[in-house]
């Protein structure tokens, strides 16, 4: 199953492809390859028929291998286009699976590193169809012409050239093989090393007043040992392979030339054939050469394959049904939540309908936001259920669209204030952010915002992100400490807009606030690993 769907992906991966652009690169390498082996065939025709060798003969190779270099050159430039156009595509793909990927996975792995195998996967499969089957192509007919003209003009001469093939074929094999397992290990150290270099210089606040900064140079340099050891190993590999190949052709190659420069002393007939070859072998050697080159490129695509294989194995399970289109109830039977073998919550039984607002509360670690984040299907657990209906049944997009979680942690981007309102939701016009009262802070949301929000406060952050929710339709909202950094004043004004605003939604709302618990008509105590419901008749609801 796992097999079938990895082919389908790279279907996908294949349907992107510039057919028409490829076709042109193809076309443009096999032309200079042509160009540089009919230099010495030139050449070599006006020695066996005129028997010297003039200055128009001269220019006319020249311009050649010059026709042939500046065709090499626009197919360069080419490529580059084909694969910045591909490698944005490919990456569009790879993300939309990547936000399919299970909570926990998502979570095992790491943002920075599945960032970098997004990247070095999209960077393969670019690199397979406007740099590896290309050059393939255009590799093996080089060979495969040189021996052939080659055999026309010494038996001999094409044999030693041929005897290349073999060697170097089942040497690539096994470099291959050993190359593909290498790599899988070198793009996971190296995302691994990333990300942890990634989580220290990123603590700007703690590096700034910290005196002893040096201590976390250690840190970052094992990291970096430890990926640059895989890749120094993987570079042993594959240079002393290729290398060791490479030497055998070179040797071949002087035993051609010395052999057919022999034969020319005996023999004058033969000294076009002593030409030629001089001239041809060193594209042929380019061309031997280049599939070492190509032996790195399917091993990244190898490497590819198993992060796509990762990502279709840990895919988030999804439902068939339709999301009803009014939401009147949610209730939850659930006898326990386990997540890596370890037991977090029992017991939950309870159930809330439209207009509620529920007050969830308990000291921190008891299992709050664990709780809450069931309900968008973060993890997947059977016993919650819409209108009766198993939400594990509904199909996640449509469910997802009828549920908003808020968390502490607010995605920040460094864009405009208006492109973080914005922020993964259809864009909603400016006028109406404009028109919250508690954004009033914001004299211009065209102002620019820093990397992680640096130039904002905590309360303006969470001012960003519960302004999304009275933009938004959902039917369920989940909001997480959402007033823990705003004054009393805004506190009132947001949770007196929320009060407005919650007659047709089901509103989940944790805080350590006892004040925030009063606009609450239930309040929901996680302890000891249980939940406790009881019913709120504080006078702010």
């Amino acid at each position: 199953m796992q097999n079938k769907e990895l082919k389908l992906q790279k279907k996908e991966m294949l349907k992107i492809v510039n057919k028409l652009g490829f076709a042109v690169l193809l076309f443009l390498s096999l032309l200079s390859a042509i160009l540089f082996v009919i230099a010495p065939i030139t050449l070599n025709n006006v020695v066996e028929n005129v028997g010297t060798i003039g200055a128009g003969d001269i220019i006319k190779v020249i311009l050649l291998l010059a026709a042939g270099y500046l065709v090499e050159f626009i197919s360069v430039f080419i490529k580059n286009q084909l694969v910045q156009q591909y490698h944005g595509r490919a990456a569009e793909i790879l993300y939309a699976d990547v936000f399919k990927l299970n909570y926990d996975k998502y979570i095992e792995d790491g943002p920075t590193a599945i960032r970098d195998l997004v990247w070095n996967a999209a960077d393969a499969y670019a690199g397979l169809y406007f740099d590896v089957i290309p050059s393939l192509i255009v590799n093996i007919a080089t060979i495969i012409v040189s021996i052939y003209i080659s055999f026309t003009l010494n038996h001999i001469a094409a044999l030693l050239m041929f005897i290349t093939l073999p060697i170097h074929y089942f040497g690539f094999k096994l470099l291959n093989k050993k190359l593909a397992k290498l790599s899988v290990k070198l793009r996971q150290a190296s995302s691994k090393s990333q990300s942890n270099i990634h989580s220290v210089v990123s603590q700007v606040d703690f590096i700034k007043q910290n005196s002893e900064n040096e201590n976390l140079l250690p840190m970052i340099k094992k990291n970096i040992l430890e990926s640059e050891g895989v890749r120094k190993k993987v570079n042993y590999v594959a240079n002393g392979v290729s290398g060791l190949l490479i030497g055998l052709n070179q040797i071949i190659q002087s035993l051609t030339i010395v052999f057919l420069a022999a034969l020319a002393l005996k023999n004058k007939d033969a000294f076009g054939g002593v030409v030629y070859v001089m001239l041809v072998f060193p594209y042929f050697s380019n061309a031997i050469r280049g599939l070492s080159f190509t032996n790195l490129g399917i091993a990244d695509v190898k490497a590819a394959d198993e992060f796509l294989k990762t990502m279709i194995e840990y895919r988030e399970e999804d439902g068939t049904l339709d999301m009803p289109s009014d939401v009147k109830s949610i209730s939850f039977d659930i006898n326990s939540v386990d997540i890596y073998d370890k037991n977090l919550l029992n017991d939950i039984h309870m159930s809330f309908k439209k207009g509620d607002i529920v007050g969830i509360k308990g000291e921190s670690g008891t299992g709050k936001s664990t709780l809450v984040k069931l309900i968008p299907k973060f993890r997947s657990v059977k016993g919650i259920y819409i209108n009766d209906i198993p939400i594990e049944k509904i199909k996640n997009e449509e469910y997802l669209k009828n549920i908003s979680y808020y968390s502490q942690n607010t995605p920040i981007i460094s864009d405009t204030i208006y492109n973080n309102l914005n922020f993964g939701r259809k864009p909603v016009q400016k006028s109406v952010y404009e028109n919250l009262k508690f954004l009033s802070k914001f004299n211009n949301l065209d102002e620019m915002i820093i990397e992680n929000g640096a130039n904002l406060s905590g309360g303006d952050k969470q001012r960003i992100a519960l302004s999304r929710y009275f933009v938004e339709n959902a039917q369920i909202v989940i909001l997480d400490e959402p007033t823990s950094s705003l004054d009393k004043e805004t506190e009132t004004e947001i949770m007196t807009a929320v009060l407005e605003n919650n007659k047709d939604k089901i509103i989940f709302i944790i805080s350590h606030n006892n004040d925030i618990m009063n606009y609450c008509n239930y309040i929901v105590e996680v302890k000891n690993k249980t939940v406790d419901v009881t019913k709120n008749d504080k006078k702010n609801f």
